[in-house]
């Protein structure tokens, strides 16, 4: 029996995906908040308390007003790395408490 219409893998994952934005949206917010470790270092992550997504707003309770401050000043740098690591534009916005 021959295969004619061979997909791969890949191919079907990212068909899934396209069609199941919510599935999609979930992926992403997940690759964010898994990725800020990454992209921000340990010694940012040590100073996160709370970190969680709503409505494009990405919102972060820091410990250290030092930190806070700083980040404040590289934001719309942060957005562009944390989508670049999400693979998609789910960030509009952070707020850094």
């Amino acid at each position: 029996m021959e295969r004619r219409s061979a997909q791969t893998l890949g191919s079907l994952l990212e068909e899934f995906f396209e069609n199941n934005t919510q599935v999609k949206e979930k992926l992403m917010e997940s690759r964010v908040l898994n990725g800020w470790t990454r992209v921000l270092g340990n010694g940012v992550a040590s100073a996160t308390r709370n970190l969680y997504l709503r409505n494009g707003v990405l919102h972060v309770q820091l410990s250290s007003a030092i930190i806070r401050n700083e980040l404040l000043l590289s934001k719309q740098r942060i957005i562009s790395l944390l989508n670049e690591e999400a693979k998609g534009n789910i960030i509009r916005d952070i707020v850094f408490r």
